[in-house]
């Protein structure tokens, strides 16, 4: 049945005709304008062209009480759905994803080689510019975002243009530091400054130098590009193996401590026929759970023993990579990138040579979970010897 349907939408679209239910916009599959639709529709067009963001033009239908295509409300993924058609400009587009089972999971992934394309001038409700415009808004944002190599969005690009907003706090107050542009013409010059001491002057902060944002993006980038190398991760990864392998228990004497207690369990039951019950039964609960114990920790001893750090290491380095492409790529995607390695603000501290001094923790389980980490944080916890909390902060660097 399913084959029969994906036939016949096929000839649909080969014929010039869209398969599939009725569209917002239409009165009718076969594409009759729906009046009061088709001018909303034709309104999100007009205000993406001229730059407005989809979650301010999905507030202003509400505001102004327009129903949504689906739902109480407008979503934004509702105005980028319509902004994306192809059919509000006249071309029918067909078979550009398809869905999938992975492991029990319904997916929807592309399929280019089964797109189909056919003119549709009866459902035009916008000018080819005007698409394009729309597109070219949408087009550039998606850019600056950060997606995985199965296509899944890992961070939203920020507003700002400097790289460091937000991220940076003035040493000696404590307060945080902002971007500002000081000078004119060839004099001009962009500058991280204290708050406090641009609100409160000497008496807020007596801090009142700015950094070259120049520099400080430059320092930071290449601090933190070395990072991703992985030298801290998989050193720290390696100290806390080597560190648990120093720890571990013996396990001859736990199993000489399971024998005796599978010994004494055998005697418990075999003296269930003229003793206490109650008693026996106490015994042999109590026996078999330490038992149970003692397998337990010898599993986790002999897995901890077998893990391959250097096939760990084979995993880790692609991820590693991805981070770093996005690092370099551009402000906005590199600012995703240090919000998700940095904790807290880093602390930025002039020093007397003149230079500056700019301090603070790193984050790296991020990577570490893209890796794999909780398997190998599982295997020091069934051991007791790693806490999983502890390992899951992060490691602690100065850049």
């Amino acid at each position: 049945a399913g084959q029969r349907t994906h036939v016949v939408a096929q000839r649909l679209a080969q014929s010039g005709r869209r398969p599939g239910g009725r569209l917002y916009g239409y009165s009718t599959v076969q594409g009759e304008r729906h009046p009061e639709q088709a001018q909303v529709v034709e309104r999100i067009f007009r205000e993406r062209a001229a730059g407005k963001g989809l979650y301010v033009i999905a507030r202003r239908l509400e505001r102004d009480t327009i129903p949504p295509a689906r739902g109480k409300g407008w979503y934004v993924s509702q105005v980028q759905s319509i902004i994306r058609n192809t059919t509000y400009k006249g071309l029918l587009t067909w078979g550009a994803t398809r869905r999938v089972k992975r492991k029990g999971k319904l997916l929807f992934e592309a399929s280019p080689e089964n797109v189909i394309t056919t003119p549709g001038e009866r459902y035009r409700l916008v000018s080819d510019a005007v698409w394009a415009q729309a597109n070219a808004i949408s087009d550039a944002n998606a850019a600056k975002t950060w997606r995985g190599p199965d296509g899944r969005l890992k961070s939203r690009a920020g507003q700002s243009e400097f790289l460091l907003s937000g991220l940076l706090s003035c040493g000696t107050c404590g307060g945080t530091m902002y971007p500002k542009q000081s000078g004119k013409g060839d004099r001009t010059r962009r500058l991280y400054t204290c708050t406090t001491h641009h609100l409160r002057g000497s008496k807020g902060c007596p801090q009142g130098k700015g950094l070259r944002v120049e520099w400080a993006d430059k320092a930071i980038l290449k601090s933190f590009e070395e990072g991703l190398v992985g030298h801290v991760v998989l050193g720290q990864l390696e100290q806390a193996l080597d560190a648990q392998k120093r720890l571990a228990i013996d396990p001859a004497p736990l199993k000489a401590e399971a024998a005796k207690i599978k010994a004494e369990i055998g005697r418990l039951v075999e003296s269930l026929a003229s003793g206490d019950l109650s008693d026996i039964h106490d015994a042999v609960r109590a026996r078999k759970a330490r038992l149970e114990h003692l397998e337990g920790t010898l599993t986790g001893l002999g897995v901890a023993e077998s893990f391959d750090l250097s096939k760990f290491a084979e995993k880790v380095l692609p991820v590693i990579a991805d981070w770093r492409e996005h690092l370099k790529k551009n402000t906005s995607t590199a600012a995703q990138v240090l919000r998700k390695i940095i904790p807290h603000r880093l602390t930025v501290t002039p020093t007397a040579a003149g230079g500056w001094s700019i301090e603070g923790e790193t984050n790296y389980s991020a990577i570490l979970k893209e890796c794999g980490l909780d398997a190998v944080t599982a295997v020091l916890e069934s051991i007791a010897k790693v806490k999983g909390s502890g390992a899951r902060r992060g490691w602690r660097t100065a850049p």
